[in-house]
């Protein structure tokens, strides 16, 4: 059996001077930070069994963009890195990094130039690996699992499925140990108005886990595309947003630390090596209605707003929050209206895109780069032959929502953004259950 050698590294990619934030809008939205409330990270865990080396990075983000992960490969091999995945938290309240789909979407798209800023963590993923790699020694991996099944709610209905599964994997080496944790819920304690660059419930759960441990935390953002935390939708003033922030944080670093010690306890996992496979997903785009409908549909919103006494020249998706429902719903369709128009400016009938798997013994690692609904996380463990399966959503690039094919009935937020249609989410499950399958 090779030995397995694994090392990790964290860098700092806090933004020095203000930005443009990004998770809330309309795009027309100005949240430029105005200070620091928690440091963002990238930490990287590098894998290597002598014949395949492996790195899964997380960065305290949004979104990370394909042109970001395709740059940070590049580096990487040169380096002796055969696969990297670099995943987002999703935290509401970092940097706006674009990418097409972020683009495409009124409401996440912003007219901010952050081309310095995405340079700093392009450079700052690649030196994370790059000292991860230098530090690798011999390693011993220990699974561990707890669950909570009260922190997340299923925002879509109350009845909703959540995975109140974490995941925790020990890397014990040489040299710092590192924990890696998997947990489903989206990171959105902060608002809108809220201006300091944050972590999120992340950055809490990071703190107090590094102080109990001593050990670097790599944390992996699941399929939390319809999960949130309990009591998300409250309105809070500034102060009371961070004291939410770190109670989320708390309560999901309790359960990590149980999991942690159920890994103590666990045997080491049996490794005979690490295998790559990184798969092509054609997602079939929703069909957009003919540009003149769309600017027929347009005339008449607007028609409607002027009538009950809205502004028909505000931007077409702001406004989502008036306190008139009834010019906040014909916002709304406006703003959807609009990321139609833009999305069939794309001229094509579906988008490429990637899934990956790693799979390290027992332990398998499913790479999501898009918000996917909980379901199909749930479906994925359920099914998979890896025991426990890691599911990282939000990763190597942003496709935005994937929803369950019996979601496009139901409507919503997330099915009326998805670009996607029903056979391309049903492709992605396809594609997704035959990687965690042997």
């Amino acid at each position: 059996m090779p030995t397995l050698r694994a090392g990790s590294a964290r860098t700092d990619i806090t933004p020095d001077e203000p930005i443009q934030l990004s998770g809330y809008g309309p795009g027309t939205l100005d949240r430029t930070s105005t200070g620091v409330h928690s440091p963002l990270s990238a930490t990287a865990l590098v894998l290597d069994d002598g014949t395949t080396t492996v790195a899964v990075v997380a960065v305290d983000l949004l979104n990370v963009s394909r042109e970001l992960t395709a740059a940070v490969r590049e580096e990487a091999s040169a380096l002796g890195v055969d696969h990297v995945t670099v995943a987002a938290t999703h935290t509401h309240a970092a940097p706006y990094v674009p990418g097409r789909f972020l683009e495409v979407n009124p409401l996440l798209s912003y007219d901010a130039d952050t081309t310095d800023y995405v340079a700093t963590v392009e450079r700052a993923v690649v030196d994370a690996i790059s000292d991860a790699y230098d530090r690798s020694s011999s390693a011993t991996l220990r699974v561990g699992r707890a669950t909570d099944d009260a922190v997340a709610v299923n925002r879509r209905r109350a009845d909703g499925p959540v995975d109140p599964e974490l995941v925790a994997v020990v890397v014990e080496t040489d040299a710092r140990d590192l924990l890696l944790l998997n947990f489903a819920c989206h990171p959105v304690c902060t608002t809108a108005d809220a201006t300091l660059v944050a972590a999120d419930w992340p950055g809490a759960l990071y703190e107090r886990v590094r102080s109990e441990t001593g050990m670097e935390t790599l944390f992996l953002n699941g399929a939390a595309g319809d999960v949130n935390p309990r009591g998300s939708s409250e309105t809070r003033p500034d102060e009371a947003v961070y004291r939410y922030v770190a109670a989320v944080g708390e309560e999901v670093a309790e359960t990590a630390l149980d999991a942690v010690a159920d890994a103590r306890d666990a045997d080491p996992l049996a490794v005979a090596g690490l295998t790559v496979e990184r798969r092509t997903v054609e997602l079939a785009f929703q069909a957009t209605p003919t540009p003149e409908e769309m600017e027929r549909r347009h005339a008449e919103l607007t028609a409607e707003i002027d009538r009950i006494g809205g502004d028909p020249a505000a931007v077409d998706f702001h406004s989502l929050q008036d306190d008139d429902s009834r010019l906040a719903s014909l916002f709304r369709d406006r703003w959807y209206l609009e990321e139609k128009r833009r999305l069939a400016e794309c001229n094509r009938d579906a988008y490429e895109t990637e899934l990956a798997y790693v799979d390290v013994g027992p332990l398998g690692f499913l790479s999501i780069p898009g918000e996917a609904f909980v379901e199909h996380g749930l479906a994925f463990k359920a099914a998979a032959d890896a025991d426990p399966l890691v599911v990282a959503g939000y990763a190597n690039e942003y496709v935005g929502y994937l929803p369950t094919v019996e979601a496009f009935d139901e409507g919503g937020y997330e099915v009326r953004t998805c670009k996607f249609a029903p056979a391309g989410v049903e492709a992605f499950r396809e594609i997704a259950l035959d990687l965690v399958v042997e």
